[in-house]
């Protein structure tokens, strides 16, 4: 859940040549969280882990690949929000977390 103050790592307008770049950003950050995106009445959320687009996405609601549509974007707005991944062994939030690797 974003809170008032919480603000995306990355964010911006979807270019007309793709992706490609905001991807290439996202590696350099080596961003762990979500990639939400938007055209029009398309909304979507891409898994990131550690700067790469995870293997495994969940599909959206019409059941397509958030990836796949993603890709075909060449226009709408993207913003990257920073999640720590949940560890069996934690506790915390998004944000925070803490525990025990023992």
């Amino acid at each position: 859940m974003q809170t008032a103050t919480e603000v995306p790592s990355l964010a911006g307008e979807i270019p007309n040549d793709g992706v490609l770049g905001i991807l290439r950003a996202v590696e350099e950050l080596r961003a762990t969280g979500v990639l939400k995106y938007s055209a029009g009445d398309l909304l979507g959320e891409v898994v990131l882990v550690a700067g790469r687009v995870a293997l495994d996405q969940p599909l959206n609601k019409v059941g397509d690949d958030p990836v796949e549509q993603l890709l075909k974007l060449r226009e709408g707005e993207y913003a990257v929000w920073q999640r720590l991944p949940s560890l069996p062994v934690s506790t915390g939030d998004d944000g925070q977390r803490s525990g025990s690797l023992a």
